[in-house]
């Protein structure tokens, strides 16, 4: 199946059943299924309240690890959800889809430089020329330069060693979206190569 190893039987056999999908573990309260019993305990904590990861900048708390270091990109301003129109990044998922879907609509007229909003698309032409040439970032780590503070801001993330993206089938972490997304990826087609071989 894979070439993970473990030193106990219990954490082996709880490995297999999630290359099958089997969610063995229950939630008492909602009936929510998960893999491992470590999971389940980590939901358990949003209906016990608890809330052990707390942001020491504003003191908002969290059930995981993962949650708190998604929400510190608010603080760091690094936007790592980048508009695939037109490059703008956002901090959450939730908001790059909403800006999206004024692209798709046709209804999107932002300013990539500093982020103004336009009812038409000759206001906003207007307005870009009102920024004198092209601004250039520039990492003062690698020298790399890039169009868009958001596209320099994903960049630091490498030199800062912040991965926010935690793949939910295996755990490894990642500073962007879309390699969490090519990477799982590889699951999928893992989980189809051995429905595929058992039948």
């Amino acid at each position: 199946m894979c070439e993970k190893s473990y030193t106990s039987k219990y954490n082996l056999v709880t490995h297999i059943l999630g290359h099958s999908g089997i969610k063995p573990h229950s939630c008492p309260h909602c009936n929510k299924l998960f893999k491992q019993p470590s999971h389940l305990q980590t939901h358990l904590l949003t209906h016990q309240g608890t809330r052990p990861h707390k942001c020491e900048v504003c003191n908002k708390a969290f059930t995981q690890t993962s949650h708190l270091k998604r929400h510190m990109l608010l603080h760091t301003d690094i936007k790592p959800y980048s508009c695939r129109f037109c490059g703008r990044g956002f901090a959450y998922p939730s908001e790059l889809k909403a800006h999206e879907v004024k692209h798709e609509n046709g209804r999107c007229h932002v300013c990539v430089e500093c982020g103004l909003d336009f009812a038409t698309l000759t206001q906003l032409k207007r307005h870009i020329s009102s920024h004198q040439g092209p601004t250039m970032y520039q990492c003062l780590e690698c020298n790399k330069s890039f169009h868009y503070r958001s596209q320099l801001q994903n960049h630091m993330m490498k030199h800062q060693n912040v991965r926010p993206f935690v793949c939910k089938e295996c755990g490894m972490e990642f500073s962007q979206i879309h390699h969490l997304k090519q990477h799982s990826l590889t699951h999928k087609v893992f989980h189809s190569y051995s429905h595929n071989a058992i039948h």
